[in-house]
């Protein structure tokens, strides 16, 4: 599996997860699922900052786009260290709403405007071998 198709299969599982918490009522399930995503989603992060991103920065037409990405995903970071500040249920579920809609705006974005960039500078054998990396990450870091 290369490497964009790799990404839109990792971002529609964090957005099918997030619906699934979403409908989740009682609070200590929801927060226990959604913790299980952090980890996740944090090791989404790493795969990307290690792996992806450093593979597409020696493109300068690439470089705005990739800062603002990792802004967005250093964001994220900080949210999810916030939650657990988060006594209040009521406090939590808004905080919670906005992560969602935050993550789902990044995928989008990285759907969006970056693969169609990146489908045109890497062939699919390097996008190829960049999955295959991506997904040994992925798998060996906990």
């Amino acid at each position: 599996m290369d490497a964009i198709s790799f990404l839109r299969q990792e971002h529609s599982k964090f957005r099918k997860k997030l619906a699934e918490i979403s409908k989740i009522s009682k609070m200590t399930s929801k927060k226990t699922k959604f913790s299980v995503l952090c980890k996740d989603l944090i090791r989404h992060e790493k795969m990307e900052q290690k792996v992806w991103y450093p593979a597409l920065r020696k493109n300068k037409d690439l470089r705005d786009t990739i800062k603002h990405l990792l802004a967005e995903e250093k964001s994220a970071a900080k949210a999810i260290k916030e939650f657990k500040n988060t006594g209040l249920d009521l406090m939590w579920k808004l905080r919670f709403y906005k992560f969602k809609h935050d993550v789902a705006h990044h995928a989008k974005e990285e759907e969006q405007g970056l693969f169609p960039k990146v489908r045109k500078l890497l062939n699919k054998s390097e996008l190829s071998k960049l999955g295959s990396k991506m997904r040994k990450f992925k798998t060996t870091s906990r």
